[in-house]
């Protein structure tokens, strides 16, 4: 009979230090990605409805969240970056940033600050009017940037651009 509470301890024991790893993974997992973007494209056929660049954006730690800047940013893609990088092997660490990203920016929060509760999902957006062309795309991708209070900096996956924003599409449809 002894040899049985032993067995059930053993297994008791072991279901809660397996649970207790894996709630322990859980929390250091959203402490460190706390917030989710999904990047997203919006494309209207009619002239009433102007196309737009989307982010949904959910809190998924367990604290609140302070959100101080949103933007749309165009990035380079990966090979043209790389082969920059191999050209200039000693180039300055500060003009890395032209190496990665593209010329223009689209803000998507259009507040100083904005509060995410836990677990909270928000929708940001911009419309983009193409009647000036510089405000059309150059490069072929672009990411969101959700720049948070403490100074964390979270970027989202590579997105690609509609044929119809790039600046190459609108120049022949003028």
């Amino acid at each position: 009979m002894t040899e049985f509470f032993t067995n059930l301890g053993l297994v008791c024991g072991a279901l809660v230090s397996v649970i207790g790893a894996l709630y322990v993974i859980r929390k250091f997992w959203r402490a460190l990605f706390p917030i989710k973007i999904k990047p997203e494209t919006t494309i209207s056929f009619t002239e009433e409805i102007l196309d737009s660049i989307n982010a949904v954006v959910t809190n998924r730690s367990e604290d609140v969240v302070y959100i101080t800047e949103c933007y749309a940013q165009e990035v380079r893609p990966l090979t043209q970056a790389i082969i920059g990088h191999l050209r200039r092997p000693f180039l300055r660490p500060s003009m890395y940033p032209c190496l990665w990203w593209g010329a223009n920016r689209y803000p998507l929060l259009h507040e100083h600050q904005l509060k995410l509760e836990p677990g909270e999902t928000i929708k940001f957006k911009h419309q983009l009017n193409f009647n000036i062309p510089f405000l059309c795309f150059l490069e072929h991708e672009f990411k969101v940037i959700v720049k948070l209070s403490t100074g964390r900096t979270v970027v989202s996956h590579r997105l690609d651009v509609p044929d119809r924003w790039h600046i190459f599409f609108v120049r022949s449809n003028a």
